[in-house]
């Protein structure tokens, strides 16, 4: 399949194709990826695809198994131990935050726990915890906002 072929037919597509991965992930930005990973690997065996019977069946099994990796991805979770034996957490009392706001912390589940903690304590960037966890930036992103809003339920729901 030439470039101008394969360009064209992807312009067609592109619309349900993220339709469809978003459907899937329920994030706009992780879809977009999703359909970006996959026209990639479309391209590169873009040679071969004349021996497939519909571009668009193998474009959309390509789409759907590269959001399933990434559905699949989310759901692994790192062990509070794995952060610990990468940093150092003592002397947190001392450097100001009091016990409410590290039981707080504490209480958040793992994942939440350990980004907030690389973020605020350990001013890590995002793509520095993406790397570190093995997950996206758009999925530490996710996770601090949600450890950001339980924390701060916590605190409104006291006052």
């Amino acid at each position: 399949m030439r470039s101008k072929e394969f360009a064209k037919r992807v312009e067609i597509l592109r619309p349900r194709l993220l339709g469809f991965a978003l459907s899937l992930l329920k994030d706009p930005e992780e879809a977009e990826d999703a359909v970006q990973d996959s026209l990639l690997k479309l391209w590169y065996i873009r040679d071969r695809l004349h021996k497939y019977k519909s571009f668009e069946g193998v474009t959309f099994v390509v789409l759907r198994n590269i959001t399933l990796n990434k559905i699949r991805d989310k759901e692994k979770t790192i062990s509070l131990a794995e952060v610990q034996e990468n940093f150092d957490f003592s002397g947190y009392h001392e450097d100001g935050l009091d016990d409410e706001i590290m039981e707080a912390l504490n209480s958040l589940p793992t994942v939440e726990q350990a980004v907030m903690r690389m973020r605020h304590i350990e001013d890590m960037e995002t793509e520095e915890m993406a790397k570190l966890i093995g997950s996206t930036p758009g999925a530490i992103r996710v996770a601090l906002s949600r450890a950001r809003r339980k924390l701060r339920e916590r605190f409104i729901s006291k006052t």
